[in-house]
């Protein structure tokens, strides 16, 4: 379409060169240039080029298509001195809403002589310009209007920009751009949609696979756009965190949880629903044993889940604005501890409670750049020569309250590393969806069609094996390419990569 297209704008009176284009379109995308001419076709300089618009960059096979264009190429042939002579319905267009403007259709101006003027009006707008209310002033005996007058230049002076600008070709490839935009939105919405209207819809999809039964794939998730102005940290809350864990999956459970305000502290001992990993063992000494929780071999006292993290959020309502501090926190503490609170139904009452969060240890490695190791023990170690028990939650949250108030002074630092709750509550929603679609994408990982860093992020995007299935049976190819490289935010929700596309698409054809 685009090439017809073009050589019937290159061949603008000029029957001759239409027919002689039209010849070698039918021959053009099958990989024939015999009939093509030099002004327009880059193979016959450099056979080796791919083409731009066609599968994979190579030529069509079908030769019944090439037939059948050649047949219906042929009528068009014999319509080249037609074709020549086109015009384009831009300018009508243009009149109309110039008329629409000055005579709404919400407004019924027929029954008297209103609707001549009004005409009238956008008529001479059209042929004039603005200027038409000052020589209309003038004809009619009056004033021609000091601010009349400047008001009709400057408008005559921006329409002449505008048209200036508009034919630049910058604005031309602005145009286009944004109109393959649209185009993109609105068949990625087909794919993820499906048929939704038309005839006997219910009675054909109602035969249809069962990936076909009215699924809707479901839209990306915008990841939330952190403020430019951020809330002054050095006017929060500081509420100072860790916890301990049965291993260091995000979904363990926890085993201790503590926290610290100023000199006010809370701490508590969590029994696990499942059982504490050797190794976790090895570093927290917990164990976990006939329903008793004991640390290096003597029993301590603990509580339910549920009943630790509602004392925690007890503690957090004593005070406003809190902005949580902890180490290593976005990559492990804040996942565990919201699929805790997930699974308790205490998401919401906790979010209510806290502003945001810093990671100390992207903190220290912005203020104290060039160390060796940032564990909490190091720095504590390092910078303020202090050993204490580590992996004991209590005293790692004391430590880090000393090692932040004696260290950090710099409070733009810590603006930087900040995050409000709903990034991270994004962050974890996004992981959830992870652990939930990445099983089905196992025959995709074991076939090496993608990697495992591309599969995660298929998944992360809230795309499951069925999904994809779903979108190649709607558009193939273009299915898949419209679903990845759909906007989600500033990038695309999976890729743009051409390889990954094809590859997902050649998988997807032989199930």
């Amino acid at each position: 379409m685009k090439c017809f297209n073009y050589l019937i704008a290159q061949g603008k009176g000029q029957p001759k060169k239409i027919e002689e284009n039209l010849n070698a379109l039918s021959k053009h995308p099958f990989g024939d240039h015999s009939s093509c001419s030099t002004d327009w076709c880059r193979f016959i300089a450099d056979p080796s080029i791919k083409y731009k618009s066609l599968p994979y960059g190579k030529p069509l096979q079908d030769k019944a298509l090439q037939e059948s264009l050649t047949t219906l190429f042929q009528k068009y042939i014999l319509n080249s001195e037609k074709l020549a002579n086109l015009g384009s319905t831009q300018s009508n267009e243009s009149f109309n809403k110039s008329v629409a403007a000055k005579a709404p259709k919400n407004r019924f101006y027929g029954g008297s002589r209103s609707l001549a003027y009004r005409v009238a009006a956008a008529v001479a707008q059209k042929n004039t310009g603005h200027k038409y209310t000052v020589d209309v002033n003038v004809s009619s005996g009056l004033s021609p209007g000091l601010y009349t007058r400047k008001l009709a230049t400057l408008r005559d002076i921006q329409a002449r920009k505008r048209k200036a600008v508009a034919i630049t070709t910058e604005a031309k490839l602005r145009r286009i751009a944004l109109k393959a935009s649209r185009n993109q939105s609105s068949s990625t919405f087909e794919v993820r949609e499906g048929v939704c209207y038309q005839s006997n819809t219910m009675i054909d999809t109602a035969t249809e696979d069962s990936d076909e039964k009215i699924l809707e794939i479901p839209a990306p998730k915008n990841k939330p756009v952190e403020n430019d102005s951020k809330p002054d940290i050095s006017t929060m809350t500081h509420i100072y965190f860790d916890i301990e864990a049965t291993g260091l999956g995000r979904t363990s459970h926890i085993t201790q949880i503590s926290a610290r305000r100023g000199l006010e502290t809370f701490s508590k001992y969590i029994l696990p629903a499942r059982e504490i990993t050797p190794k976790a063992a090895e570093v927290t000494g917990l164990t976990f044993q006939n329903g008793s929780l004991y640390l290096l071999d003597k029993i301590v006292p603990a509580v339910g889940v549920k009943e630790g993290l509602t004392g925690f959020i007890s503690f957090l309502e004593k005070s406003t604005n809190n902005v949580i501090f902890g180490h290593n926190i976005y990559n492990y503490d804040c996942p565990v501890l919201y699929n805790a609170l997930d699974n308790c139904s205490l998401l919401d009452d906790f979010q209510s409670k806290i502003v945001g969060f810093v990671d100390t240890l992207k903190l220290f490695k912005l203020s104290f750049p060039n160390l060796g190791s940032y564990s909490q023990c190091k720095l504590c170690d390092t910078l303020i020569n202090l050993s204490y028990d580590a992996h004991n939650a209590e005293d790692d949250v004391n430590a880090l309250f000393r090692l932040v108030n004696e260290k950090i002074d710099n409070f733009t630092d810590v603006q930087k590393v900040f995050q409000s709750e709903l990034s991270v509550c994004y962050n974890y929603v996004s992981l959830k969806q992870m652990n939930k679609n990445v099983p089905s994408l196992k025959q995709m990982l074991d076939d090496k069609v993608v990697t495992k860093r591309t599969a995660n992020c298929i998944a992360r995007s809230g795309l499951n094996l069925s999904h994809l299935r779903l979108a190649y049976s709607r558009n193939g190819r273009t299915g898949i390419k419209d679903i990845f490289s759909e906007p989600c935010g500033s990038k695309a929700r999976v890729t743009k990569s051409a390889k990954i596309i094809d590859s997902v698409s050649d998988f997807l054809k032989e199930l």
